[in-house]
């Protein structure tokens, strides 16, 4: 990914200082990694919950919901860039603290 593309398409969400930080410290991507395939996946035999980035310009938000879909997953959208974990900590808390609950009583 290009210093462009962390951020502006990666990390946009982000105030720039934060941003720079993502650019300082974004690895480089091991591309070989996409085409292993899983031999066993948990969202198989486990509930699984999704957060969809709705302002995410590194995956389409609509390619997260199909994904989600196929997983059969409890999905979650919140306006966020690619980094919602970081754009939005307290809500992405909220999501995990939730799903925890949640599998907890399955």
């Amino acid at each position: 990914m290009t210093s462009d593309g962390i951020l502006n398409h990666f990390a946009q969400g982000l105030p720039m200082e934060e941003r720079r930080i993502v650019l300082a410290v974004q690895g480089e991507s091991y591309g070989p990694m996409f085409g292993e395939k899983l031999t066993v996946a948990a969202w198989k035999t486990r509930p699984s919950w999704v957060i969809i980035a709705a302002n995410d310009q590194m995956l389409q938000p609509a390619m997260e919901e199909a994904s989600a879909k196929r997983l059969g997953a409890t999905a979650i959208t919140l306006q966020t860039c690619h980094l919602a974990m970081l754009e939005q900590p307290a809500k992405v808390a909220a999501v995990i603290d939730q799903a925890a609950k949640t599998a907890l009583r399955k």
